[in-house]
């Protein structure tokens, strides 16, 4: 009995003596140490043959700056690819196209110091190669707080929309711009829209393009000329697709809270049918998807535990936006769905959640009924 004390306090003393000489030599006890937090965002997602594609950013770093990131994955969701924009401080990529074999990318950096230490951003431009290899990139060719956040391929270029705010005197130009390149990276116009609002999604439509954003819905030509435009007051609209001479919109509609709203509307901005989501707390609609003769939204609903608390939404509608189907999901909490896909007969959408002090981003797969096939 003895002897087995003895030894019991022998142990004792070697795990003390360890634990001294490790705190000696390290700032933060080793009893006291955390996990390490980290912070990984998924934007968006295009599929390609059987990979998918996604942008977005994370701080994997030793410096933990947020730095913009592409990276590809199989469809088991393992990821094979990623190659990191190493340039300047923080960064993002909001939006990514399949042009043929290549990629191209749009998204908001930090270009210098004095960038990063007045939390300024320079929007830009890259484009890759399948090996994600740079072919050419681009900044916004004013100095100004400035982030790009959708690119879509026209025949004879790429059409950008984004967001300038002056930073200098000689500059008076703010608002929403948008800009086009050439499939080389060559400008070949840019133009201010409207200094009050924020444009964040752009559809080509029979020789237009539409844009909406806070408040708007607007029309211009191909060489970024107004016209047509309509406002729809209390209303963030965050994506446009069309299903052939018709436009459906979704976002948020706020009157005594944040409601989910997706809006029919004919190609001269007639209004047709809208749905309006409220059967939980504050919610917001970020992404539409056509599925034959379906919509198909993803979102976000907000309600107050003690504390905030997200949830995210998944709903189907007819295309006279008669409600199929909507669901809640809550398996992670403050989980919030950004973008959606369809891949063979299965609903590939990503979002992110807070998981104690990180943040994680993910894949969510739903069957064509909303069945939650697990993440």
């Amino acid at each position: 009995m003895v002897k087995i004390l003895i030894i019991i306090l022998a142990i004792i003393g070697i795990i003390s003596l360890v634990v001294f000489l490790y705190n000696r030599n390290h700032k933060t006890p080793i009893m006291e140490r955390k996990v390490e937090s980290y912070t990984e965002y998924f934007n968006s997602i295009i599929s390609n043959d059987n990979n998918f594609i996604i942008v977005g950013s994370n701080d994997h770093n030793l410096n933990k700056y947020e730095k913009a990131s592409i990276s590809k994955y199989d469809m088991n969701r393992n990821k094979l690819l990623e190659k990191v924009y190493n340039k300047g401080y923080n960064s993002t990529y909001y939006d990514v196209l399949k042009d043929g074999d290549n990629y191209v990318v749009v998204g908001s950096y930090e270009s210098t110091k004095d960038e990063l230490e007045n939390s300024l951003r320079t929007a830009f431009i890259v484009k890759y190669d399948k090996d994600f290899n740079v072919l050419f990139e681009d900044d916004f060719p004013v100095v100004s707080d400035s982030y790009y956040n959708r690119v879509i391929r026209l025949d004879d270029g790429y059409i950008v929309l984004g967001y300038s705010k002056s930073i200098t005197k000689k500059d008076k130009n703010n608002g929403s711009v948008i800009i086009k390149y050439d499939f080389n990276g060559k400008e070949l116009f840019m133009k201010y829209l409207d200094d009050n609002t924020y444009y964040n999604d752009v559809l080509y439509l029979n020789g237009y393009l539409y844009l909406c954003g806070n408040n708007k819905i607007t029309t211009l030509d191909l060489f970024g000329n107004l016209t047509n435009t309509i406002s729809y007051d209390n209303v963030r609209f965050n994506s446009i697709i069309n299903v052939e001479d018709k436009i459906y919109l979704s976002g948020t509609y706020t009157d005594t809270k944040n409601k989910g709203i997706v809006v029919s509307y004919d190609m001269n901005l007639i209004k047709l049918n809208e749905v309006i989501y409220d059967k939980y707390g504050d919610t917001r609609f970020n992404k539409l998807l056509l599925d034959e003769d379906s919509i198909v939204v993803v979102g976000e609903t907000y309600y107050y535990d003690e504390e905030r608390i997200s949830d995210s939404i998944i709903g189907k509608y007819t295309l006279d936006l008669k409600e199929k189907s909507v669901i809640r999901y809550n398996g992670n909490r403050n989980v919030k769905f950004k973008n959606i896909i369809k891949k063979d007969d299965k609903y590939i959408v990503i979002g992110s959640y807070d998981d104690n002090e990180s943040v994680v981003s993910k894949f969510f797969i739903f069957s064509s009924s909303l069945k939650n096939l697990g993440a």
